[in-house]
């Protein structure tokens, strides 16, 4: 029988390689943790997901509750080699939230080839016959705006901040996810619906929005860079109502919030 090792293996490869080499572990079993302490930069976040794919918008939510640092450490997913196509498994009507979540989420923004195309032919099958496969224009277009949207420095070096929504007349709030990114210079706020019912809320983010000034007549503008439209709202109604956001089945917001002297 071979001698155990005194060492464990993979502490030894990494320390055997130049301190840039980036490691990604795909790694299940709540083992991610593990993994990042021996030294991998990334971890899949299976999980996630796996709850993409088959959870509630609450169980979501609640995974977006671990400590930020670690979450800074997963590669987030909607396909790679070993899943099926993301197109296949939730269906391009979806997709614009669930890239957006993807792409806007602390971590490693993890794209697969094909995936951005809307291919729906998994590559293990022949090469010819994905090849052959025509691209989803649409949704490509739709990738192309989220991803140049999510390149801002804000996503990539500011704070994150998972927010809770609050009911406005119904119980829909729960389907929203939301979350916000804010630098030294700009102010993100990422809310998805992640149901295919309309869903209603209100979020509470006058404290975190930068109004300068003061007396009654304090306002903000709210450039949504997904849906290219923009809003004006009054500091003091965010202040005692909060933000109210009605999002259609498997859409999202992403607001660029900026104040008004």
């Amino acid at each position: 029988a071979r001698p155990a090792m005194s060492t464990e293996f993979w502490e030894d490869a990494i320390a055997a390689l130049p301190a840039n080499f980036t490691w990604m572990a795909e790694v299940y079993w709540d083992m991610e943790n593990r993994l990042q302490a021996m030294g991998f930069n990334y971890t899949y976040d299976k999980r996630l997901y796996d709850r993409l794919c088959h959870s509630h918008a609450s169980d979501i939510r609640s995974h977006l509750q671990a400590d930020v640092e670690y979450q800074g450490r997963m590669a987030r997913f909607l396909e790679n080699h070993d899943e099926p196509r993301s197109a296949a498994v939730f269906g391009a009507h979806t997709l614009t939230a669930f890239a957006t979540l993807i792409a806007t989420l602390p971590g490693l923004r993890f794209f697969h080839q094909g995936q951005l195309e809307g291919r729906t032919i998994h590559l293990p099958m022949p090469l010819n016959a994905a090849a052959a496969e025509k691209k989803d224009t649409q949704l490509e277009a739709t990738y192309a705006n989220i991803l140049h949207i999510a390149s801002a420095d804000v996503f990539h070096d500011g704070v994150w901040t998972l927010l809770q929504a609050q009911p406005d007349s119904d119980a829909t709030h729960e389907q929203l996810i939301a979350y916000s990114w804010r630098d030294a210079a700009e102010y993100r706020l990422v809310v998805v619906n992640l149901s295919e019912w309309t869903a209603q809320g209100r979020l509470f983010i006058a404290d975190q929005v930068e109004t300068g000034g003061g007396g009654q007549d304090r306002q903000c503008t709210l450039d949504d860079l997904l849906n290219d439209a923009s809003y004006l709202r009054d500091y003091d109604d965010l202040l005692h109502n909060g933000l109210y956001v009605r999002l259609d089945g498997y859409s999202a917001h992403v607001f660029s919030i900026s104040a008004i002297n």
